[in-house]
Parts: C-alpha cells; sequence; structure tokens
C-alpha cells in the first residue's frame, strides 16, 4: 500500500494506471505480489542505444475484445500487471546502471510493453497498436519507489 501510495501520487492524472495503484494504496485491492517477485522479464529489446521491456500475455479478454487501451488498461488492472510492470521497471534500471554506471536510465529506457497477442495481427498497419500496452512512468518516481523498495544488487 505504501508503495502503491506514492505511485499514485506520482503518476499524471492521465496515467492509465493511476486509479489502480489509488485503490491499492487505499486498500480497496490486494495484490499477492508473492510470485511477482519470482517472475523474469520476458523481454529485453535494444533500439538504437536505447531499451524497453516487454511481456508477452495471452490473456482471452472477451470474445468481442478489440484490444483496445480501455480493455488491456482493464485486464492489466485485473492481474495486478501494473505492478509487475513498475517492478520490472525498476529491476531493469538497477541492471542499467550496474552495467552502464555513465549512463543515465532515463536517457536510454522507454518503458514496458506488454504484448497482448490475441489482439496483435500482422496483417494491420503497424500505426494500428491494437494488442500493444506501453506504459512509460517518470524515471523520477522509478527512482523513488527504487529506494522504497531497498538496497539490492545491481548486476
Amino acid at each position: 500500500e505504501a508503495v502503491a501510495g506514492v505511485v499514485a501520487s506520482r503518476l499524471p492524472a492521465d496515467d492509465p494506471f493511476r486509479p489502480w495503484f489509488q485503490q491499492v494504496a487505499d486498500g480497496r485491492i490486494t495484490v499477492p505480489i508473492t510470485g511477482m517477485l519470482t517472475g523474469s522479464i520476458d523481454l529485453v529489446a535494444r533500439v538504437n542505444g536505447s531499451y524497453f521491456i516487454a511481456d508477452d500475455q495471452t490473456n482471452r479478454i472477451g470474445n468481442d475484445a478489440r484490444f483496445t487501451t480501455g480493455e488491456m488498461t482493464n485486464e492489466m488492472n485485473h492481474h495486478g500487471y501494473p505492478l509487475q510492470a513498475l517492478l520490472y521497471l525498476v529491476a531493469f534500471r538497477r541492471f542499467l546502471r550496474g552495467r552502464q554506471p555513465t549512463t543515465h536510465p532515463d536517457d536510454v529506457l522507454l518503458g514496458a510493453a506488454y504484448l497482448f497477442v490475441r489482439g496483435m495481427d500482422p496483417s494491420r498497419p503497424s500505426s494500428d497498436t491494437r494488442g500493444v500496452m506501453w506504459w512509460n512512468p517518470p524515471g523520477d518516481l522509478l527512482d523513488t519507489v527504487d529506494k522504497l523498495i531497498g538496497p539490492g544488487e545491481s548486476s
């Protein structure tokens, strides 16, 4: 709840996950974090010297789902994926600091992509992003969460 409270208070008002973090902070949603702490990032991609993390999902949102941002946000909230994305981003920033100490993570980290593979269709134009949920919370927020979580290894 403490981490969620900090996140909710620092995310922009229009961030799609701010309401979810606020509900967790208020105790209206309980998130079992044990499994999230034993998982692993599905993919770290390097593109032109920058990085993003990705997690693939095979969730069936519904028979008539179009995999819009709203539908994916609801699905992510239902499964606690915003917290997972937050933890993965903090972990990867720690990794970057250990491997590239002269590079500031804000300069090279593009955020997290959740890939809902049932909603992705290679026949659609690349401008059609249905099935892909991007999230890039502010770097100073990730640093604050990193400090709240406590010391850790960076390699």
